[in-house]
């Protein structure tokens, strides 16, 4: 699973879609509830090498946004051992695609 936040301001963005990636296939869209938080079920196993991408496509009043997290896996022993919890990834979506909404703000 996968989570994002979006943000404007430090203040939670309610109703925007955010498309999840994963080099150029969609994984799914979710949009954001009352808290500005996004979620997605990643459909079954991923690469030893992944990169994850949350994306805003911005509107009328908010600029897009992307953020990107990879994770890798060097040994061939167990594909899943070595990388961090799930949730831990949920967080790094998040952390990422928050800072960079939050900087993004209201157009000047």
């Amino acid at each position: 699973m996968l989570k994002a936040k979006l943000t404007a301001e430090g203040r939670p963005l309610a109703g925007k879609e955010i498309e999840f990636t994963t080099d150029s296939t969609v994984l799914c869209t979710d949009t954001t509830d009352s808290r500005g938080k996004a979620t997605c079920k990643v459909p079954g196993k991923q690469p030893n090498e992944i990169c994850y991408t949350a994306a805003f496509a911005g509107d009328d009043t908010y600029e897009p946004s992307t953020a990107t997290v990879c994770k890798s896996k060097d040994h061939k022993d167990d594909l899943w051992s070595e990388l961090p919890d799930p949730s831990d990834i949920h967080d790094d979506v998040h952390d990422l695609l928050q800072d960079h909404v939050a900087s993004a703000g209201l157009p000047g």
